[in-house]
Order: structure tokens, then sequence, then C-alpha cells
């Protein structure tokens, strides 16, 4: 998804998806999680599948609000599983923001500044 830039801190505090199978098909599990293989910092709540209005098909979605803090240099990733032999696609829109955190910032300020 991203990394996180130097001297800054990420804060998501929203996700909303939506994924689009072959019916039979379904989404099982979603989350974030820090780096490839990290810690899995939110799981994203699933939501049983519902009709498409093409045939074959199967939509689901969801959203959350939530407060997720990832730190310079750490990688964003999503990660999820789906149920089924057909295909999965899945597409998540997280909101947030970066913020600059007071160690970088006190780290800034000259010596004998005040």
């Amino acid at each position: 998804m991203t990394t996180v830039p130097a001297g800054k801190r990420l804060v998501i505090e929203y996700v909303s998806w939506n994924s689009f199978t072959t019916t039979g098909d379904e989404i099982v599990f979603g989350g974030l999680q820090s780096g490839s293989g990290g810690v899995f910092l939110a799981q994203l709540k699933i939501n049983p599948t519902h009709a498409s209005i093409s045939s074959g098909f199967k939509l689901q979605g969801g959203s959350q609000v939530l407060k997720l803090y990832f730190e310079a240099g750490e990688q964003v990733w999503v990660n999820a599983s789906h149920i089924g032999t057909g295909t999965a696609h899945l597409q998540l829109l997280a909101s947030g923001y970066y913020v600059t955190p007071w160690r970088t910032l006190l780290g800034r300020i000259p010596a004998g500044a005040s």
C-alpha cells in the first residue's frame, strides 16, 4: 500500500472496502498490517455477499472507524483471503493523515533556542 516517509507518522482513522467475486466465492478475512508478514493492526469487518447486477458475480463491502498508527519507515499492507475456486477482487480505501511526532520536532530545535 505505502511506506511512511522519514520523520512522519501515519494515522489511519477510517477504511472502506468492497469486493467483486464469482458466485460461490467470498472474502472471509481482511486486515491491515505493518509490513509483509508483520503484525495485524486491524481486522476488517466482513459482511455477507449480496447479488450483483452482473450475472455470476457477488459483491461484498464494509466500512469502519478505527485509529491505527504507523511509524516512519513502516510499510502499510492490506491482506485478504477468500474461499472458493474463482476470482476475487478487493478494493480498499484508507483515510488518514501524516503527523510529525514530537520527538522529531524536538530534534529540530537548535541548542540554546527558547
